[in-house]
């Protein structure tokens, strides 16, 4: 008789004990409202998440996959100019931030010219350096005079 009601007892405990980490309320928070990053920029991601007894780590995704994806746990990568919308979701709650993407301007241009052409040749071999080395040279276009 003792050990049924040890029993019962361990099991009521139990049950007491799960159903209070069940009503535990769970909160998602990022540190900021709105990122702002270049393309090609990574950003590693955080959220608060606010509950205890939780070793949950939050999920992260983009609303745009064109212009961010995330490709690792709470690691972004821009992709193209533009603007979406980052969610961090732990147990069923999320929360929101507002990602902005920018073109990267060139800071400088350098041409480096053949060191030999020869005559007759109707073509050589130019080299252009765009800096930061992130720029998009994509619509870069030449012109020869």
């Amino acid at each position: 008789m003792k050990r049924l009601i040890s029993i019962i007892s361990v099991f009521f405990c139990a049950s007491l004990l799960v159903s209070c980490v069940e009503d535990l309320e769970v909160t998602v928070e990022f540190n900021q409202p709105v990122y702002e990053i270049s393309v090609g920029d990574t950003l590693d991601l955080t959220a608060e998440v606010k509950v205890e007894n939780t070793l949950k780590s939050p999920v992260f995704s983009s609303s745009d996959k064109k212009v961010a994806e995330v490709v690792s746990a709470g690691r972004l990568v821009a992709l193209d100019a533009g603007e979406t919308v980052i969610t961090a979701e732990v147990e069923g709650k999320s929360a929101t931030a507002q990602l902005k993407v920018s073109l990267v301007a060139a800071e400088s241009i350098s041409i480096e010219s053949p060191e030999s052409v020869t005559p007759g040749l109707e073509w050589a071999t130019v080299v252009a350096k765009v800096e930061p080395a992130n720029f998009d040279c994509s619509n870069l276009e030449w012109t020869f005079t």
